[in-house]
């Protein structure tokens, strides 16, 4: 399995929290509205920060403050670029037929973990190609500003 795997469990877990997550329309934009874009990016953004050596460095400098440092450079982050990992992963999704974008709306309804990770397999890929850059330039951003 690739790296856009953890990406695209996070989204299916996201979406699985409350209640049965429901398409608002049956195409690319209704599923990804449906996974949570903006907590899904805010989500990875701080697992790839806080991994770091300069995330390490700033938390042994500032201490018990630098949680709330992190998280409100992520937070400023997110909310400046957020749109952009929405259209990725629509464009990504987009991939899909009618079909089986219907197929998907259908499994994240009935939270059909199988079906859905059967298709978020297939977009993998395209979603990895066009946010990991987004990832890691948004994280290179969270950085510059907590350092």
């Amino acid at each position: 399995m690739h790296r856009a795997n953890p990406l695209l469990a996070a989204a299916l877990a996201l979406a699985g929290c409350g209640s049965a997550p429901k398409c608002a329309t049956v195409d690319a934009q209704g599923v990804v509205g449906t996974l949570g874009p903006k907590e899904q990016f805010r989500s990875m953004l701080k697992v790839v920060t806080e991994r770091t050596q300069t995330a390490a460095m700033v938390s042994r400098r500032d201490g018990a403050s630098a949680p709330e440092a992190l998280a409100g450079a992520i937070n400023a982050v997110v909310e400046r670029r957020h749109r952009e990992w929405e259209q990725n992963l629509v464009i990504a999704w987009g991939t899909l037929s009618s079909d089986e974008l219907a197929q998907v709306c259908t499994a994240l309804g009935q939270r059909d973990q199988a079906t859905y990770m059967k298709f978020a397999e297939r977009v993998g890929a395209e979603v990895q190609k066009r946010n990991e850059p987004l990832l890691k330039s948004a994280g290179a951003e969270v950085l510059s500003v907590i350092f």
